[in-house]
Parts: structure tokens; C-alpha cells; sequence
């Protein structure tokens, strides 16, 4: 190939050639940083303290599908993650790791990270309310047992 590439045909072609080679170029150099920012977005979420899983689905040109982005556990380990569905069959998505999509799927995610962000709010205040409320149950029981409330640390949320 790089004897190919390496090659300038006279005339014209020669000129198309470089073009082609420069746009290249310059195509791997802005799709690199794109990955390497959605990277440092999901190195953002990674490190939040509390971590919730939160999905969104979009329509797709073919109306048949869905495309999803979710912020989730993927062996073992928060990630973005991608997925094609077709409707009403997304329980059934098989979700894959955003960092190996293709480019034009790391296109079509972008589009929709922001609201992501917002499934994500809304996930961490239901899993909050959830928590509160199971919280004060608990404390109802194990005071109804006998067990003394606990003494809060300066990490716990004193109820």
C-alpha cells in the first residue's frame, strides 16, 4: 500500500491524490479527538461518587429501530455504551461498549449525550427517594428490635 500511496500520477490525479491523502489526514485527526473526548466524558461519570444506570432511546432513519445510549455496568465497569433495537424489543438490547462504535454510531451518540445527562439527573433523584424511604424503614424496624440509631459519621446522612 505504500508504494501505492506513494506514487503521484501526473496531471490532475496527482492533485486528487494529496487531496485525498490531506483530507485522510485530517479526518483521522478529528475523529481521534472526538473519541478521546467522549473518552474523558465517560472518565467524568466514572468518577462520580454515586453511579446510576440510565438509559435513552431514540428513533432511527429506519423506523423500525431504536438507537440507545446508556450510561451503565458493562463487565463489571461503568461505561457509555451504545445499542440498536428494534421497537418494542429494547429489554432485549445487547449493549456495547461506546469507546469500539463505529464512527458514524459515535456520531449519532454525541447527538444525544446531553440528554443522557438528564435520564442520569432523573435516575440519581428516583434512586434517591428510593434510598431516603428505605432508609427511615429501616430505622422504623430496627428501632421496633431494639437496635439504637447509629451515630452519624461525617460521611453518612444523619436521619
Amino acid at each position: 500500500m505504500g508504494d501505492f500511496m506513494a506514487a503521484k500520477p501526473a496531471g490532475q490525479g496527482g492533485a486528487l491524490i494529496e487531496k485525498i491523502k490531506a483530507g485522510s489526514e485530517t479526518l483521522n485527526l478529528i475523529a481521534t479527538s472526538l473519541s478521546n473526548r467522549i473518552g474523558d466524558f465517560e472518565v467524568w461519570l466514572k468518577e462520580l461518587p454515586g453511579k446510576v444506570d440510565a438509559v435513552l432511546w431514540n428513533s432511527c432513519s429506519d423506523e423500525r429501530y431504536l438507537f440507545g445510549v446508556r450510561f451503565g455496568k458493562f463487565r463489571n465497569n461503568w461505561q457509555l455504551l451504545y445499542s440498536y433495537s428494534e421497537i418494542n424489543r429494547e429489554d432485549e438490547a445487547d449493549w456495547n461498549p461506546l469507546s469500539d462504535a463505529s464512527l458514524e454510531t459515535k456520531l449519532l451518540a454525541v447527538e444525544h449525550l446531553p440528554k443522557l445527562l438528564e435520564s442520569i439527573s432523573s435516575a440519581l433523584d428516583a434512586r434517591t427517594k428510593q434510598l431516603v424511604a428505605s432508609h427511615k424503614n429501616f430505622e422504623a424496624f430496627a428501632s421496633e428490635i431494639g437496635i439504637p440509631p447509629r451515630k452519624a459519621n461525617e460521611d453518612e446522612v444523619p436521619f
